[in-house]
Order: structure tokens, then C-alpha cells, then sequence
């Protein structure tokens, strides 16, 4: 690489001094564009691997909040549960005393009616 063909002759020449230090030259600028390009490949490898990282971040951020909804929901739905179990309870305790009354009310009428009789 080092010789020139000539067309007229075929025979090889030695470059010259001059295009020896420019071959040297364009050849350092042509290792130093390669070197940018692939610092510039990895820059840009990096930025991607980041952004993945950070879409893994916020999915697996998305996926803990949407636990900890549900989470919090069955928690008050078992909570609306309870209270709803309780307030039947009551009712079914105070109607029951609210007969137990009636009967006793009916009972001690009865017993009036008896006396008086």
C-alpha cells in the first residue's frame, strides 16, 4: 500500500515523504472518528439500558401500588362487612326484644283480664 501503480509503465513507486505523513494522518484521523463512533455506540447503549432500567422501576412501582389498592380495598370491603354484620345483629337482637316485650305486654294483659273476671 505503500507504492503507486502508473499506468504508463505498471511499475510500483515508493510514495513520497509527503504522502507517507499524509496517509499517517488521514489514517489517525480515520482511528480517531472509529474511537467516537464507538464511544458514541456505548453512550447510546448505556441511555437505552437506563431507560429500560427505569421502565422496570416504574412498572414494578405500578404493580406494588395497584397490590396495595386492592389490598386496601378487600380491607374495606371486610371492614363494610363486619359493620353490616354487626348492624343485623342488632336489628335481629332488637326486634326480638321488641316481641319478647309484646309477649309479655299480651301476657300480663291476659292476667288483668283474668283478675277482672
Amino acid at each position: 500500500r505503500d507504492r503507486v501503480s502508473t499506468q504508463s509503465t505498471g511499475k510500483k513507486l515508493s510514495l513520497p515523504d509527503s504522502n507517507k505523513a499524509e496517509k499517517k494522518k488521514r489514517n489517525e484521523e480515520r482511528l480517531l472518528e472509529v474511537k467516537k463512533k464507538r464511544e458514541h455506540k456505548e453512550e447510546r447503549a448505556k441511555a437505552a439500558e437506563a431507560e429500560l432500567e427505569a421502565t422496570r422501576q416504574k412498572r414494578a412501582d405500578e404493580v406494588r401500588r395497584r397490590r396495595e389498592e386492592a389490598a386496601k380495598k378487600e380491607e374495606e370491603r371486610f371492614k363494610q362487612e363486619q359493620e353490616e354484620a354487626l348492624r343485623v345483629e342488632a336489628e335481629k337482637k332488637k326486634r326480638n326484644e321488641e316481641r319478647l316485650l309484646e309477649v309479655k305486654k299480651k301476657r300480663e294483659h291476659k292476667e288483668e283480664r283474668a283478675k277482672a273476671a
